[in-house]
């Protein structure tokens, strides 16, 4: 009788999907008796939901016409690609919460919905392959980069006697260079910035410690020049 009850004011609040429920519970009892008044209180009750349910379904088919007519005509609108991706997602999403509100859809207006999602979502899918595969490439670049200033700082370290124009013109390449690099995935763009400076730092290191010692023996050479002239 509660779940009776229930039933009764889930479909008084148009809320179907307790109806529902409260329905598969009523049928799920066992051993239970009704009296006539209460037999009637049911049957009336089954009656008014296929009826709300016969309602339901048909404005879900009708809301769902709509849905596909406004996606057929999202590759007309000249949407930025970003901004075509939200729309074709929120409308997959209003979908489904038709389905949930009046029942399945038949499976014609499903492949004509998704359908047009496809097709209207195509430009903006090549578009996100695109960047994802500029982001591949650049993260190549960054690892060569990488690298390549190893490499400098290993011959820095193994050489008798550095080159140290060499050594600052590789530097100034090596961080112009990675400067203009385009997008990278941010799981990889920290690591490999990281990489980069721990690499540089090795070569930047000794190039700092370098130009001190000759900008400390110009100074040393000017005061001697000086104290000559006096």
């Amino acid at each position: 009788l509660a779940t009776l009850a229930a039933l009764e004011a889930a479909l008084q609040h148009g809320s179907l999907t307790a109806a529902a429920d409260c329905d598969k519970a009523l049928k799920d009892s066992k051993g239970v008796r009704l009296s006539p008044p209460q037999a009637e209180r049911l049957a009336h009750a089954r009656a008014e939901f296929k009826r709300l349910s016969d309602w339901a379904r048909w404005g879900g088919n009708v809301s769902r016409e709509e849905l596909i007519k406004a996606v057929e005509q999202l590759p007309s609108q000249n949407h930025a690609m970003g901004e075509l991706a939200k729309k074709v997602g929120s409308m997959r999403e209003r979908w489904k919460a038709l389905d949930a509100l009046s029942g399945a859809a038949p499976k014609t207006l499903w492949e004509r919905f998704d359908a047009a999602c496809t097709a209207a979502y195509a430009p903006a899918a090549a578009h996100f392959k695109q960047l994802a595969g500029e982001r591949h490439a650049n993260a190549a670049r960054a690892h060569a980069l990488v690298a390549e200033a190893v490499s400098e700082a290993a011959r820095l370290n193994e050489a008798d006697s550095a080159d140290w124009k060499h050594v600052a013109g590789a530097v100034q390449r090596l961080r112009l260079a990675w400067s203009h690099l385009g997008a990278i995935d941010r799981k990889d763009k920290k690591r490999l910035d990281q990489e980069f400076a721990d690499a540089l730092n090795v070569l930047q290191g000794p190039l700092e410690e370098r130009r001190k010692m000759e900008a400390a023996g110009r100074e040393d050479k000017d005061e001697k020049d000086e104290n000559r002239e006096r």
